[in-house]
């Protein structure tokens, strides 16, 4: 599922509490309860880090790809990798 289906579910990410923004993985759990699936049952695709961080924090799979040359840095943590 994507965005369309998540809006659908109420679910509406916010960047009005930079506390919460990744690396915490609130808005991913949120998103999960949302579509009713675990951590195992889904994938985050993210171009960041913070990204992998969050997906490791919510318990949940990651692919991550650099978008620019700038982002195509060594993983900070064993376990996180970009492609």
């Amino acid at each position: 599922m994507g965005a369309r289906a998540l809006r659908s579910k109420g679910f509406r990410p916010s960047a009005s509490r930079p506390s919460l923004m990744k690396p915490h993985p609130r808005s991913l759990l949120t998103a999960m309860k949302a579509l009713g699936v675990q951590g195992n049952q889904s994938v985050l695709i993210d171009d960041s880090v913070s990204g992998m961080h969050a997906a490791r924090a919510a318990d949940t799979y990651s692919v991550g790809f650099p978008n620019r040359p700038e982002k195509a840095e060594p993983s900070p943590q064993p376990g996180l990798t970009q492609s």
